[in-house]
């Protein structure tokens, strides 16, 4: 996994605990496929984290579970700021809200030009360390599409691509 500042910064949010895990699962992936040209990706607990590695990054790409979205596995993502992404609930295990993080980057002059968030809806039971079924299968897909965005605007420098 990258670790050095890039143009672009790719955040997996998450717990070891049920469906929350599903973004940290897919910054793993994504930082095992390939290694993109001026992408970092990091894994966080809690989307708080988001505020300490800003520094420099002009596009924030942001995976993480959620409620709301309609059946288990279904993925979306929006462009920062945008009504119905605000109107989401996201887990319950983080210490402050994805919005709420962005807010306060945004009021503090931190947030990137260009943020999007792809989040994938999970099942609600977070007591067990097993990721449902839906989620898994949804995985791959999620996984090919935040790739998809990523090679948009980044050349990929090593892998199938």
């Amino acid at each position: 996994m990258k670790t050095e500042t890039g143009n672009t910064l790719v955040v997996g949010i998450g717990s070891p605990r049920g469906d929350d895990q599903a973004g940290w699962l897919i910054a793993d992936r994504l930082a095992a496929d390939c290694e993109l040209a001026n992408v970092v990706v990091k894994r966080a607990a809690s989307p708080v984290h988001l505020l300490d590695w800003l520094d420099r990054v002009e596009r924030l790409v942001i995976c993480d579970a959620c409620h709301g979205l309609g059946r288990v596995g279904e993925v979306a993502h929006w462009r920062w700021p945008d009504g119905e992404f605000l109107n989401m609930t996201w887990s319950g295990t983080h210490d402050l809200s994805l919005p709420t993080v962005l807010q306060l980057a945004e009021r503090l002059g931190r947030l990137p030009p260009s943020v999007v968030v792809w989040a994938i809806e999970a099942a609600t039971d977070v007591s067990t360390t097993t990721i449902s079924a839906a989620v898994e299968a949804a995985l791959p897909d999620w996984i090919e599409a935040v790739t998809n965005h990523l090679h948009q605007e980044t050349t990929c420098t090593n892998g199938p691509w």
